[in-house]
């Protein structure tokens, strides 16, 4: 499938997660440093590092769990023709990267708690947080001096939770943008383990469950 975004082609391979609300918030969001060097962490389709280039950006590393999502990544690079721009790794979060490598990083984490395995681009563990309380301690040490990370986060984890994370691990923490996200289909058959959840929170409107979607900014200190 073929998607054009933000004036970028995307071929979007099956089992690689294809952008969604999330993403457009983050693409909304990044302000590129010219000649920024940026991580694409959790690439999917390359997207980010996609639009990053394209405002300014001097180079992107993409790194992926999957192979296929990097291939993915790799090859909408070519498409545009901005693979010689681009690092595209394969690995399970961000041991192999050097430290204060990086002006910013891109981050959009599979955050859907459910007790039973989904997707990998998708599944947080059973409380959404797996893949935060795994890599994210990891990510100040990659940035520069004032370097920035961009974040997703959701009512569903806690964005407080992320927010406080992010402060203790020593970057000065600001709110982005959010934004209220009707449940779908699959957070309304996970419904009744999202309220076993203390952490998780929902709005409701005319009785309809929303959840919150932010983007926070994290930098680290000069």
């Amino acid at each position: 499938m073929q998607v054009r975004l933000e004036g970028v082609l995307l071929d979007v391979w099956s089992n690689v997660y294809p952008p969604k609300r999330s993403t457009r918030m983050l693409i909304k969001n990044i302000d590129v440093p010219s000649r920024a060097v940026v991580l694409d962490l959790g690439c999917g389709t390359g997207i980010i590092g996609l639009i990053a280039l394209r405002r300014g950006a001097g180079r992107v590393v993409c790194l992926d769990i999957s192979v296929r999502a990097c291939r993915n990544a790799l090859e909408n690079f070519r498409m545009n023709k901005l693979v010689e721009m681009v690092d595209v790794v394969v690995g399970d979060g961000s041991s192999c990267l050097r430290d204060a490598s990086f002006d910013m990083v891109v981050l959009n984490p599979p955050m859907t708690p459910s007790p039973r395995p989904l997707p990998r681009y998708t599944w947080g563990g059973i409380d959404g947080r797996e893949f935060l309380n795994r890599h994210l301690h990891d990510v100040p040490r990659l940035l520069k001096s004032n370097g920035q990370l961009l974040i997703t986060a959701s009512s569903l984890i806690g964005i407080g939770w992320v927010a406080a994370f992010l402060e203790r691990h020593g970057l000065r923490v600001r709110l982005r943008g959010y934004e209220l996200v009707k449940c779908g289909r699959l957070l309304r058959q996970l419904m009744e383990h999202i309220r076993s959840l203390s952490h998780a929170s929902l709005v409701y409107l005319s009785d309809e469950p929303y959840w919150l979607l932010a983007v926070i900014e994290g930098r680290k200190k000069a």
